[in-house]
């Protein structure tokens, strides 16, 4: 990650409001995962905890952000956590 994190400090040296810097730095840390991402049965694994930290309100996203970001870009295991979603906000 330092190495996309001084190319990004390269291209926008003046200092940027804080929304832009935090994108920038998950565009780097995104660009730097490439390896770290999770295949379908790995999110599987642990969409049952990822379902039910969200149901109590948790901050998933923080917690668990390779789901997360897997969940962003599979339909089939975005499916399957709108189901147990709708099974959770049922009880």
């Amino acid at each position: 990650m330092k190495n996309i994190s001084n190319f990004l400090h390269h291209l926008f040296p003046k200092k940027m409001p804080a929304a832009r810097q935090a994108s920038l730095n998950t565009l780097a840390v995104l660009a730097d995962s490439e390896d770290a991402m999770l295949t379908c049965d790995q999110v599987f694994d642990l969409i049952d905890q990822y379902a039910e930290r969200a149901a109590r309100g948790e901050d998933v996203a923080h917690l668990m952000p390779l789901v997360q970001a897997h969940l962003e870009m599979c339909p089939d295991c975005r499916e399957h956590y709108e189901a147990l979603k709708r099974v959770l906000n049922a009880d």
